[in-house]
């Protein structure tokens, strides 16, 4: 009696897990392409996509929740359509009206041709504002993904000589049905910024980045050049007897003559210079917190760091590593889902959402939501900034 019972759990045991290893929906395309498919977390390209060129795709619903969205990438146009599994019975027939996503959007900023060498640049559409640091070795190229079809408003807040250059704000319009699968925005900055240009070496054939501040004009390093060379004349005719009258020769070829000295006494004695004072140097490392510079307050709220300066918008901002998601934070220490940053008006406060290395502030982990006042360090991972504005 007891075998046949356990056999009989067992078998049923057996027939969920068979359900629930079938279970599966169909996504069926447009009609034949280059499609890329899957459920949840993901982006084109990646391990966890489903590839076809056909017309209709199986995917696997096994560690799935009925959130999770369905994505479909058109590898022809570069758009994305989204559906929420819950949505879905058993099979999804995708229409052209279904993409109302970019996969891949392009900011590239510029000033004369050349590239800006740094910036913040948010990106806000009619559904949600992305926000990315733009750096030197990006060559003015900022990459912003699943962009929303529409308007798009670019806003550009860089610095010349250390002063904040904020620029005026451009406006565009992304389309679904476009040339570029992956559409490039160019941002022209008029307002003088600091760039980054290349210059190509002849001999090695390899591209040199030089910044556009720290290049020596040709014409004064010619000057500094023949300077160093006059001096050296002079003073191999002042102090070596043998070379005097060989140089004063040359000169008298040339129509130039040397007078001579007037007096036997020996020169007056030079006065020493003073050494110059010495120069209070900062280093700032990746974990060192940012300096406070004595400046005007800003308008808005903000972060600011060596990760860069980020204003707080109204409502809520997620502090994340993924791009596209919410104040983005290129850091291995930052979670997906890390803290979330709360604004009404001039108040702001921190919330920790779980995150595996902490959310500080003042160098005390939060576990709860906590108001920001003015001059607060915060630190998400081994990201620091300090708060200002408020």
């Amino acid at each position: 009696m007891r075998s046949s019972v356990a056999r009989t759990l067992l078998a049923l045991l057996l027939s969920s897990l068979s359900v629930l290893a079938s279970a599966q929906i169909k996504v069926i395309f447009p009609g034949p392409g280059q499609w890329e498919t899957w459920i949840g977390p993901g982006s084109p390209g990646s391990k966890s996509t489903f590839k076809s060129k056909g017309e209709a795709v199986t995917l696997p619903l096994a560690g799935t929740e009925n959130s999770d969205l369905v994505s479909v990438y058109d590898g022809t146009t570069g758009n994305l359509a989204y559906r929420v599994l819950n949505d879905i019975d058993e099979s999804w027939a995708v229409k052209n009206g279904d993409f109302t996503e970019v996969a891949t959007v392009i900011v590239e900023v510029t000033h004369n041709g050349a590239p800006v060498a740094a910036a913040n640049v948010s990106l806000k559409t009619l559904e949600r504002t992305q926000k990315l640091l733009l750096t030197p070795s990006m060559k003015g190229r900022l990459t912003f993904k699943k962009v929303m079809a529409g308007p798009l408003e670019i806003t550009i807040s860089t610095s010349k000589d250390g002063k904040e250059v904020l620029i005026p704000k451009q406006v565009f319009d992304l389309k679904l049905t476009r040339l570029d699968r992956e559409p490039t925005f160019r941002v022209a900055v008029a307002e003088p910024v600091d760039t980054v240009k290349t210059t190509t070496n002849p001999d090695q054939g390899k591209s040199t980045e030089v910044s556009s501040r720290g290049a020596l004009p040709i014409i004064l390093q010619m000057l500094v050049g023949l300077g160093a060379i006059g001096g050296m004349v002079y003073l191999a005719w002042r102090y070596l007897p043998g070379m005097r009258t060989k140089i004063d020769e040359q000169l008298a070829k040339v129509g130039v003559q040397i007078p001579t000295d007037q007096s036997s006494d020996p020169d007056p004695p030079i006065a020493p210079t003073p050494a110059p004072a010495p120069v209070e140097q900062i280093i700032l490392t990746h974990s060192d917190p940012a300096p406070i510079v004595a400046t005007s307050a800003p308008m808005t709220p903000a972060l600011s760091g060596p990760a860069g300066r980020f204003e707080i918008e109204e409502g809520a901002t997620l502090i994340t590593r993924e791009q596209g998601a919410g104040m983005y934070l290129d850091s291995t220490t930052v979670s997906r889902r890390h803290a979330e940053l709360r604004r009404e008006g001039s108040a702001m406060t921190l919330q920790d959402l779980g995150s595996t290395n902490g959310t500080y502030v003042n160098g005390e982990r939060i576990t709860a939501e906590t108001p920001l006042k003015n001059g607060d360090r915060v630190q998400f991972g081994d990201v620091q900034f300090v708060v200002e504005g408020i």
